[in-house]
């Protein structure tokens, strides 16, 4: 400090300080305070640098409890080749790869920060079967792609046996340890389910449903149709000759079957030389635009007018039911079971559920057949405040559900990205919702089983128990929704004065009856004659004349009789969901 600077200081009583920029490390020149003002200036500094550390600290973040997600299987071998319906190796590729995917998301984002968010609370990086459910339909194409997917979710780890987490850690006379086969390979618990079993209608509930079947041949029959086959037929009768005689017959050279050919041409094409030299990629990708025309309005295209019941979309609704099963399971167990829940199966249900749960406006490059290994999820997860040890809320208000495609062109590219979408209306911008409005959604869109047999007309051996109607599930007390309290009062009303005006009508001609009986005289008698009696008409047994109501009897035997309200109350599995109310069965 100068010598003029010095005389400054002891005259004014000022103190030269060290401004922020200068503890910065830039160069500026002192500026003379008074001690008062400096202290304040210091006060205010270490109030703004706590104010902005507590700001830090409480940056909302999200906390992902589980998740539940529906997978198409890989590539397979079309009908008409050797080995049909089996996954190829391709299609195992693309299994693995969409399992790498996931477990870049959900297990070890650590290695990706963007994804540092998407960790699932709880779940073990090495598999542990207690946290995962694995559902398959039992054909042979969609459970290898069960299986691909988990060698991709949990990879061989060498030295597995040494994590403690079973017996075989231990070490053996000899001080050594056996790993399992295959540098470590983790032996995932896949269930498949053939069509007798009730979980088969909630991963394709599209098949083995007469009624969904007829809805597609109502389709059929109309209009939209005939102006779509004559519009395709030119070209799949030149297709016919040229790729699929002696392979298909004649009539399933038309749109009918579009997505059955193109899976056939696709694959010629892309293994088949000889092929190549008598079809396009042009018209592979004609065949695939008609096969996304097709199935889009037969396994979603659910508000036409031939279809209201909803048939075409049974598959999407009732994976409703198994989606809400899952996130139910997480939620009672407060996060310690169905972490992440997997189910497999084909491109239909997939459809019907994005058509269910995505407004039109939003589904804009949806309407077509995913590619193969294409998966949607969904998570569920709360937003929360401080940092540290994080608790499963206990208030389901605070739970929040998001939903999310991945529908890359190469389902093995692990860069792939998952892409939300908004739910049941919402905007673009709100790809989350309140977890209570999901669950009021789904509720009213999904299929539970005894719903799914009665919807389906359904002859499989698991329907007989609810062919009367009944529900199985026990509940409650049921809150009802108010046009169902309503509709209940008024039949309740109609019956309750059909009674009243039957006993009425009974008691009046019962009075009658009994005054005339006693207004009743002798006559006179004429010797052997009397007044003759008239004689009381009678029915005859055999009688077939019109009846205000008779019964239907079913192919079993069993008098159905007609319904007014469909009485069947289904209850969201969990013991602490909101009561669910009457809905409408078809």
């Amino acid at each position: 400090m100068s010598s003029a600077e010095q005389l400054y200081t002891r005259r004014f009583r000022c103190t030269p300080i060290v401004t922020l920029p200068q503890a910065l490390g830039v160069s500026v020149n002192y500026w003379m305070l008074p001690p008062t003002t400096m202290h304040f200036f210091y006060i205010s500094l270490v109030l703004f640098i706590l104010q902005a550390s507590a700001s830090a600290k409480s940056t909302p973040r999200q906390v992902v409890w589980g998740s539940v997600a529906f997978i198409r299987n890989g590539e397979t071998v079309p009908y008409g080749l050797s080995g049909a319906r089996t996954l190829t190796p391709v299609g195992a590729q693309q299994l693995a790869g969409a399992g790498y995917a996931f477990r870049s998301r959900y297990l070890t984002p650590s290695l990706n920060p963007s994804l540092s968010l998407s960790k699932i609370k709880g779940l073990s990086s090495s598999l542990n079967n207690d946290e995962i459910q694995i559902s398959s339909t039992s054909d042979q194409n969609v459970a290898a792609s069960a299986q691909a997917f988990m060698q991709g979710l949990y990879p061989p780890s060498i030295g597995l046996a040494d994590s403690g987490n079973i017996l075989s850690n231990m070490a053996d006379a000899n001080g050594s340890t056996t790993d399992y086969p295959l540098n470590g390979y983790q032996y995932p618990l896949i269930s498949t389910y053939r069509a007798e079993d009730p979980i088969s209608a909630h991963i394709s509930g599209h098949r083995n449903c007469p009624r969904h079947t007829e809805a597609v041949w109502a389709f059929a029959s109309t209009k939209p149709y005939k102006d779509l086959f004559e519009r395709t037929r030119s070209f799949y009768g030149g297709i016919y000759a040229r790729m699929l005689v002696g392979v298909y017959t004649r009539d399933m050279a038309s749109v009918l079957y579009a997505p059955l050919v193109y899976e056939y041409l696709n694959y010629q094409y892309t293994y088949n030389s000889t092929a190549r030299g008598i079809i396009s990629r042009a018209d592979v990708e004609k065949a695939r635009q008609y096969a996304n025309e097709w199935a889009h309005e037969t396994s979603s295209s659910a508000d036409v007018s031939w279809s209201k019941d909803r048939m075409l979309a049974i598959g999407g609704r009732s994976l409703a039911y198994s989606i809400m099963f899952a996130l139910q399971q997480n939620e009672r167990t407060q996060g310690s079971s169905n972490k992440l829940s997997l189910l497999f199966g084909g491109y239909e249900p997939m459809m019907a559920f994005i058509n269910i749960a995505i407004s039109a406006q939003h589904r804009k490059g949806l309407n077509g057949i995913p590619n193969y290994g294409a998966s949607m999820v969904i998570d569920l997860f709360s937003v929360e405040e401080e940092d540290g040890l994080v608790e499963y809320p206990s208030d389901d208000s605070k739970l929040m559900v998001r939903f999310m495609l991945r529908n890359g062109t190469d389902a093995s590219d692990p860069e792939t990205n998952f892409t939300p979408h908004p739910m049941f209306g919402n905007s673009l911008h709100q790809t989350a919702m309140p977890y209570k409005e999901f669950v009021s959604q789904m509720v009213y869109n999904m299929k539970s089983t005894s719903e799914w047999c009665r919807s389906c007309n359904s002859r499989q051996d698991f329907c007989s128990q609810y062919v009367n109607h009944q529900s199985n599930k026990g509940c409650g007390v049921v809150n009802l929704h108010p046009t169902d309290t309503v509709l209940l009062l008024f039949l309740g009303a109609t019956i309750l004065l059909s009674a009243v005006s039957l006993v009425g009508i009974s008691y009046i001609l019962w009075r009658c009856l009994r005054n005339k009986r006693k207004r009743r005289v002798t006559l006179p008698s004429y010797g052997d004659s009397v007044i003759p009696r008239r004689s009381s008409s009678t029915v005859s047994s055999n009688y077939t004349g019109a009846l205000s109501w008779r019964p239907s009897i079913s192919s079993s035997g069993i008098v159905e009789t007609p319904s007014p309200h469909e009485s069947d109350i289904e209850m969201i599995l969990s013991p602490t969901a909101s009561p669910v109310k009457i809905r409408d069965t078809v």
